[in-house]
């Protein structure tokens, strides 16, 4: 019925016949073969149905014996798996298409087992780890020491591929330095996703941010060196003031009063009246020196030299201030004194300018990792690090590049009645003398 021939004498041969031409002379040598050996046999060809269309089948034959065990020939079938066959080469087809793909993607790509051995990766991994297909295949990689953004090891049980293989949930853009036998750090951001089509397999991209990271630290290097830069220049101006500014105007206050000294009938009142401008132009001039050089910070240390900024707010009368700084020790390593005064001076001066503020709180508190220090206030200073909202102005950039130089961070968060601004130093015992 299939193929609309006859089952005759001939049928043999006419079947041979409607044997796709490719085909024939591979399934005949096959039939003819299997019959000699007496074995059974299995072919796929394809087959002209009565209509003229070439289909796919799959002929299957077993032979066929009598009770004395004489072979008497084949007992067999004929499938059409035309669809199957079909099915086969659009997934192929699909596959290779995908494996290009795969191939050709300017990200590095890979899959992992079980036992985060690679089971495929495209040449884009290859190049971004600087690795031959070999070393790949051979789990040269693992031997290497990878490392979290801070420069600190990552261990095996904190890779992403890991994480997702335990957890079953993506992880996106994990920052990690890989270590080169050569002691090249390479810099990339690694996303993980489990394959739901296979059981604890992930796949992983790779992108390569070895050259973003290369200028975002020299970006960090000269921005630390215009804050160093601008400390040294703040100085000299503060200098400029006291020694030109400061003495010259306590000269004139010195001369004024010899000269109302000599003039008769002039009262003492009159006199404080008349030099009185004078005395608060140096005050304000002193203030001034002081604020762009506190050099009352050595001596006084980091702790006293805060609370001194605070009791100066204070006389102002315009903020209740509440503070507890005994969690601060006297000092801190180096040059990151004045980096945390500089920070906390931004964070009170932006209350005054911004901040429609009544009460003021400075807390420190020590943490497992160091030191946290919160300013907060009543107003609203800028809007929060919230993700979808900007970032703050000058002020708050430079509190946070600021940070940087004592490996510490400092975050701007908002309560429904308070305006949070935290640093965070990190501990080191050997560091800090209380």
């Amino acid at each position: 019925e299939f193929t609309g021939e006859k089952l005759d004498a001939d049928a043999k041969k006419r079947w041979q016949q409607i044997i796709h031409p490719e085909d024939r002379t591979r399934v005949v040598n096959l039939a003819e073969a299997a019959r000699t050996e007496h074995r059974p046999y299995c072919a796929e060809y394809r087959l002209r149905r009565k209509d003229g269309v070439y289909c796919w089948v799959m002929e299957t034959g077993i032979p066929l014996q009598d009770d004395a065990g004489t072979f008497r020939g084949y007992v067999g079938s004929t499938m059409d798996i035309t669809i199957a066959r079909e099915m086969d080469f659009a997934i192929s087809t699909n596959e290779a298409r995908l494996r290009s793909i795969f191939d050709v993607m300017p990200v590095g790509l890979a899959v992992l087992d079980n036992d985060r051995k690679l089971v495929s990766f495209n040449q884009s991994l290859q190049h971004i780890l600087k690795l031959s297909d070999e070393q790949l295949k051979t789990g040269f990689a693992n031997r290497r020491t990878y490392l979290r953004a801070d420069g600190t090891p990552l261990p095996p049980e904190e890779f992403p591929s890991t994480v997702v293989q335990q957890t079953g949930v993506s992880i996106q853009d994990v920052e990690i330095g890989i270590l080169t036998e050569q002691g090249e750090i390479i810099w990339t951001l690694v996303s993980a996703e489990p394959l739901p089509v296979s059981q604890g397999e992930v796949i992983i991209s790779v992108q390569d941010i070895s050259e973003r990271k290369r200028h975002l630290m020299q970006i960090e290097s000269l921005s630390q060196e215009l804050i160093h830069a601008a400390e040294k220049e703040r100085a000299e101006l503060a200098g400029e003031l006291h020694d030109a500014v400061g003495q010259s105007l306590v000269f004139a206050t010195l001369s004024l009063q010899d000269c109302l000294q000599a003039i008769p009938g002039v009262s003492a009142e009159e006199k404080l009246r008349i030099v009185q401008p004078i005395r608060k132009a140096l005050e304000k001039v002193r203030n001034i020196s002081h604020r762009l050089n506190p050099i009352h910070l050595e001596n006084l240390g980091i702790k006293l030299a805060t609370e001194d900024l605070l009791h100066d707010l204070q006389r102002t009368g315009r903020y209740e201030i509440a503070a507890n700084l005994d969690a601060l020790p006297c000092k801190l390593p180096g040059g990151w004194n004045i980096d945390f005064y500089r920070i906390v001076q931004e964070a009170l001066s932006n209350i005054i300018k911004h901040a429609d503020a009544r009460h003021i709180e400075v807390i420190a508190e020590k943490t497992d990792s160091g030191i946290v220090v919160e300013i907060r206030n009543d107003g609203c200073v800028e809007q929060p690090d919230d993700g979808s909202k900007k970032r703050g102005g000058m002020g708050m950039l430079l509190m946070r590049e600021r940070a940087k130089s004592f490996d510490g961070s400092v975050q701007f968060s908002c309560t429904p009645d308070m305006f949070i601004v935290r640093v965070e130093i990190p501990f080191s015992p050997e560091h800090f003398a209380f």
